[in-house]
C-alpha cells in the first residue's frame, strides 16, 4: 500500500498553515500534521507543530482534512 500525504495550504487569522495527511495509512487511523509555516503558536499547539492520529471516518464525516483543522483552530 503507497501511503502518499495530502498535503493543503491555508491561512488562519494571517497566519499561513500547511496541512498534512495520510488516510492511507491504515483502514482506521491516519496521520495529520498541522503547521504554521512561521512556527508561529497555534490554539492547539504552542510551537506551530503538531502531529496527532485520527479516525479516517472522523476526518471525512467533518468535510475533510483541511475543514476538521480549521474548525479545530477555530
Amino acid at each position: 500500500m503507497e501511503r502518499r500525504y495530502q498535503h493543503f495550504r491555508t491561512e488562519w487569522c494571517g497566519i499561513e498553515i500547511e496541512v498534512r495527511y495520510c488516510p492511507a495509512w491504515s483502514t482506521c487511523f491516519a496521520p495529520l500534521e498541522i503547521e504554521s509555516l512561521c512556527r508561529t503558536p497555534l490554539p492547539v499547539t504552542d510551537t506551530g507543530y503538531r502531529s496527532v492520529y485520527t479516525q479516517v471516518a472522523t476526518v471525512e464525516r467533518l468535510g475533510g482534512p483541511l475543514r476538521l483543522v480549521e474548525d479545530w483552530l477555530d
